[in-house]
């Protein structure tokens, strides 16, 4: 919940997303003029949309990502959920359901994934380099994008006068001790693969007799084929 995860990562998370969380309200008259520049510029994206946008995209996985359908769900569903839930349950769900990259849903897991500790312990210097990670640009995948991400959540801090200039030079100078990479995680078989039959088996059955039902699941990967091609996109990578 909301108030068992520290104040740093909450504030964090808001100066990487949307400075001004607590005080927006999710505008229509925008999110209309935000569609028809999507309709009309080669479904061009907004570079800063709100946080409420950014939780119900990520809901999004009934629709077809970048579609004309899937821009419009997106908008109302944030027009609706800006009108039904509270500041506070917006910015609680999306910390525990963002993904962060490397089969790290929610902020909790991507503490354990990145840096092998519980929220609770992280320093400044890992707090804005979670929040400013994405499933794209994240500390093991893109470290030099992460930093430059970190730094510009360090910056937005000062800029809003929760810390000081001293705190965010000093958050940017101390290195950070990355987790290894968790042998359970990266002999996880065809993780790719793995997320791609969770996603039809959720379309298929539905979310709760996923997580719940006690399926066996029997799929088509042929291991021996999939690490040659693994090996091959390493060397070429």
């Amino acid at each position: 919940t909301l108030d068992q995860l520290p104040e740093s990562i909450i504030d964090a998370t808001i100066a990487a997303k949307e400075p001004g969380f607590w005080t927006n309200r999710f505008s229509l008259w925008k999110a209309g003029q935000q569609f028809l520049a999507f309709t009309l510029e080669d479904q061009s994206e907004p570079e800063n949309p709100p946080l409420v946008q950014l939780l119900v995209r990520d809901q999004l996985s009934h629709t077809e990502q970048g579609s004309i359908r899937q821009k419009l769900d997106e908008l109302l569903l944030s027009h609706r959920a800006a009108a039904l839930y509270s500041r506070e349950q917006i910015l609680e769900w999306y910390l525990n359901s963002h993904y962060y990259g490397n089969l790290a849903f929610g902020i909790e897991a991507a503490a354990r994934v990145y840096l092998d500790k519980p929220v609770t312990e992280l320093t400044l210097a890992e707090t804005a380099l979670l929040a400013g990670s994405t499933s794209t640009m994240n500390p093991f995948d893109t470290p030099d994008q992460a930093k430059l991400g970190q730094e510009s959540v360090l910056a937005t801090l000062v800029e809003t006068g929760l810390i000081s200039p001293a705190s965010a030079l000093a958050a940017q100078t101390v290195p950070v001790q990355l987790a290894p990479r968790a042998a359970a995680r990266q002999e996880t078989i065809a993780p790719h693969f793995a997320e791609f039959v969770r996603y039809e088996l959720e379309q298929r059955f539905g979310p709760e007799l996923l997580l719940y039902g006690g399926l066996q699941v029997y799929t088509s990967l042929n291991l021996a084929l999939q690490g040659q091609a693994e090996c091959t996109a390493r060397i070429q990578i």
